[in-house]
């Protein structure tokens, strides 16, 4: 004769697997998102640097870290601000992009020179 009256533990450990499981899924989904996404503004920040046309303006410049500004806009896209500190004053790139399947998608890269008011847009 079976036991009728147990406890079903069985039933108990299968619903909180599944749960723990689906739950680091997720996590686990947004953690790759995140990387792939600030590993691509990260190669954009550094290539910043190199840039010729900001040195042109600025003279030997660094990107200030700590500084960058970031506005959703109405489309969906950002606009991510970086600051700049060169040997002839500063200036900042505001760097609008969207993602898309899992990409980065720039949409524009422009630079404003905040001594002389120039900006222009970058290759």
């Amino acid at each position: 004769m079976a036991n009728q009256g147990g406890f079903p533990w069985k039933w108990v450990l299968i619903g909180c697997g599944s749960l723990l499981f689906l739950g680091l899924l997720f996590c686990g989904g947004c953690l790759g998102y995140m990387y792939y996404a600030g590993r691509e503004l990260m190669q954009f920040a550094s290539e910043l640097e190199r840039n010729s046309q900001i040195e042109a303006e600025l003279g030997k410049f660094k990107v200030v870290q700590g500084r960058q500004e970031q506005v959703q806009n109405s489309d969906g896209s950002i606009t991510q601000t970086f600051h700049l500190q060169g040997e002839r004053g500063h200036g900042k790139v505001d760097l609008t992009y969207k993602f898309e399947s899992m990409k980065l998608k720039i949409l524009s890269k422009v630079f404003t020179n905040d001594k002389t008011g120039n900006s222009f847009k970058l290759e």
